[in-house]
């Protein structure tokens, strides 16, 4: 049997397994330190044989960078007689230029370092999308002319340039670096001069034109494109790019 009495001041006296004074043993004590994961802990073996003190905690790192870049541009330049009425000069030019030009740049890069120990991951992708539209017309429909010399002009000289590129850096041990482009590209132009039912009396004089009829068009546009990826892993490093550029550009000049 067992007595207890109470103390002076009436309160019963402390249970020593449960008592205030005994020693907490997670006192103190972090959870890594205690399953060996602290800088310096103590660590054994699958037999239970000691091993050399733990390096810490490994970190993982992760970094995902990307973009998008999407440009149109529709630009139309024209010189034009819509007339059934009747003209009369020394000389009658229509010209029509367009040098619209179309330049974008779209990158995306990642990095990440998670140290030695763990697996780090990193990330990027670029995307772009670039369309150049115009037209670009010298005519005369319907109209009556005379003169000692008709010329009509059409000059397109707009370029596209396009530069799409991502990079992945994670030079870890146990890197992974994964980067890629893709690049959309299109140019599209109406380079075009026509007479359309237009009665025209050409007398030659001492002009520059010397009674001829001119019809002249031209489309000089020209597409760069630059797609890229880079890649550096530690363990595995990926890198792919895709381009698709299509040109569909019409000149003519007609009567």
């Amino acid at each position: 049997a067992s007595v207890r009495t109470k103390g002076d001041d009436g309160s019963k006296p402390e249970d020593p397994q449960n008592g205030a004074d005994q020693e907490d043993p997670l006192d103190g004590e972090t959870l890594p330190a205690l399953f060996g994961d602290a800088e310096g802990a103590p660590t054994e073996d699958d037999a239970g044989n000691a091993g050399e003190p733990s390096k810490g905690q490994g970190k993982t790192g992760i970094a995902i960078a990307g973009d998008v870049s999407i440009n149109t541009i529709t630009d139309t330049a024209m010189a034009y007689i819509n007339d059934r009425g009747k003209f009369t000069a020394d000389s009658l030019t229509l010209s029509s230029l367009n040098e619209t030009d179309l330049i974008t740049a779209a990158g995306a890069a990642a990095m990440s370092t998670g140290g030695s120990d763990k697996t780090s991951l990193g990330i990027a992708g670029s995307f772009s999308k670039n369309y150049l539209l115009g037209k670009t017309k010298s005519y005369i429909v319907g109209a009556t002319i005379e003169t000692s010399g008709l010329a009509l002009s059409a000059t397109r000289t707009g370029d596209l340039f396009a530069l799409t590129a991502g990079g992945a850096l994670v030079p870890d041990k146990k890197g992974i670096a994964i980067a890629g482009s893709v690049s959309l590209n299109k140019i599209q132009n109406e380079t075009e001069t026509f007479l359309d039912r237009v009665h025209a009396t050409v007398v030659k004089n001492g002009n520059s034109l010397g009674g001829n009829i001119f019809l002249y068009s031209t489309d000089t546009s020209e597409m760069l494109v630059i797609a890229g990826s880079l890649s550096y892993g530690g363990k595995i490093g990926v890198g792919a790019s895709v381009a698709l550029n299509k040109n569909y550009n019409t000149t003519k000049a007609t009567i």
